[in-house]
């Protein structure tokens, strides 16, 4: 057994303490490099949120919560529950402007005895929206779609709910009673290749066929492509679609023979005799004019206490 001398045990002593330093160096960069993560996540989720414009009294609001919940936790708070407190204050002032949207572009008149309400589609919808998918039968989704479909991807119905209100616009239709059931939906969607053409798209749940909500539904939405800029619609018809064949063959459509089937176009706009009831006419004008007549409480759908906590925003 050999004992060890004084030089060698501080040599490794000194060893031990450079592992020791190397260790924490190497701990420190790896919370040094994961604060930088965040930041750089943070730094994309501010790019998300550029679009997103507030004016000098809604800011004063939000930051107002701010300095009260940090008040409420002695005076710090994270970074993470700054921007949940935004988030959650930014989604109300949308929400607010969003039923606003919606209410002066709803309207509410009778169809064939049915009393209907006309509006623009929103995210809020999405509970009805997949309601009225599962109320379609096999032989509507598969003209809707042009392929077997049993049911939309969470992905699909993000894309189908989430409009612009220009270059994706979509109009549904309820009816006008407890729990207002959803009974159509008419869209475009504005081409990425050519903004002066939009592929339009009306599908009616089985049961509320024969009303004429698609014909309504399609002038409407002809009417507001046009005040968007639109000038031809598109749309690929399956063969056996007579009704709207014969809407095609009315708007004197032209049609195109593609891979993805027959593609048919029609200029806009058309005309007021494709819908001949005067009455509907106007109200659909006042959607389009943006001069609807639809309460806030309805176009926002939600309950009465989001309601009112969300009336209460700037």
């Amino acid at each position: 057994m050999y004992a060890s001398s004084p030089e060698v045990t501080n040599r490794a002593q000194t060893a031990r303490e450079s592992d020791y330093t190397s260790e924490q160096r190497i701990g420190n960069l790896k919370e040094q490099r994961k604060e930088y993560r965040n930041l750089t996540r943070l730094e994309k989720t501010s790019e998300y949120l550029s679009g997103i414009m507030v004016d000098t009294n809604q800011i004063e609001t939000i930051s107002k919560r701010v300095i009260d919940e940090c008040k409420e936790h002695g005076g710090t708070i994270s970074i993470s529950d700054v921007f949940k407190i935004i988030s959650m204050e930014t989604k109300l002032i949308l929400d607010k402007q969003q039923a606003s949207f919606v209410a002066a572009h709803g309207v509410k008149f009778a169809i064939k005895g049915r009393n209907i309400i006309i509006r623009p589609l929103a995210p809020r919808d999405r509970s009805r929206f997949l309601d009225g998918i599962h109320n379609l039968s096999n032989n509507t989704l598969f003209l809707r779609f042009l392929s077997p479909v049993k049911e939309l991807s969470s992905s699909q119905v993000d894309y189908l709910l989430n409009v612009d209100f220009d270059d994706h616009f979509a109009l549904g239709v309820v009816e006008d009673k407890e729990p207002y059931p959803g009974m159509a939906i008419a869209r475009y969607i504005r081409s990425y290749d050519n903004p002066l053409e939009a592929e339009w798209a009306v599908t009616v749940v089985d049961a509320y066929q024969g009303l004429g909500l698609g014909r309504v539904l399609l002038y409407a939405i002809s009417k507001i492509a046009y005040v968007h800029g639109v000038r031809v619609l598109t749309a690929t018809i399956h063969p056996s679609n007579q009704r709207i064949l014969s809407w095609m063959a009315e708007l004197k459509a032209k049609c195109t023979l593609t891979e993805d089937g027959r593609v048919w176009k029609f200029q806009l706009p058309i005309p007021t005799s494709f819908l001949n009831n005067p009455s509907i006419r106007d109200e659909i004008q006042r959607i389009v004019d943006g001069k609807g007549n639809l309460p806030v409480c309805l176009a926002a759908d939600m309950n009465d206490e989001a309601f009112d906590k969300m009336m209460k925003t700037i």
